[in-house]
């Protein structure tokens, strides 16, 4: 008698900010995958401890430019010293940014997170690697 496979739901909180159609996507990586959407003050992405600023390219130029990204980043430490963890993730390619922010400055400002502040960042192509790595991610 064959066994049915018992699906797991995957479960991950979802800043209310954050865009609607990524639910979409998530049903064709994998159906598992469900969002709660709700107010997060951190973060845009948590399941368990687990938390994750997802940026895109041009949000992350942006965020560079009106100073959100350095808060950010603070919230994020404050996660880790909080027994969390913490990661960003940018989606998209730096040289195909259409943002006027010297390419320079946007790589030197992930240096800096990662150096500086000792903080993960994971670059992917499109919303599907996204989806992906948090996927593996929530697994692991």
């Amino acid at each position: 008698m064959e066994k049915k496979r018992e699906e797991k739901k995957i479960i991950i909180e979802q800043d209310d900010r954050e865009p609607e159609g990524l639910q979409q996507f998530a049903t064709l990586v994998d159906k598992e995958i469900i969002f709660e959407r709700k107010r997060m003050k951190r973060a845009d992405y948590r399941f368990g401890k687990f938390y994750i600023e997802r940026k895109t390219v041009e949000d992350f130029c942006a965020s560079i430019v009106d100073g959100r990204i350095n808060k950010q980043i603070e919230d994020g430490k404050k996660l880790i010293e909080e027994g969390n963890f913490y990661m960003v993730f940018i989606i998209g390619r730096v040289d195909k940014k259409k943002h006027n922010i010297n390419e320079h400055c946007v790589l030197g400002k992930i240096c800096s997170i990662v150096h500086k502040h000792e903080i993960p960042l994971i670059m992917v192509d499109n919303e599907f690697q996204f989806l992906y790595c948090m996927k593996n991610l929530y697994k692991k």
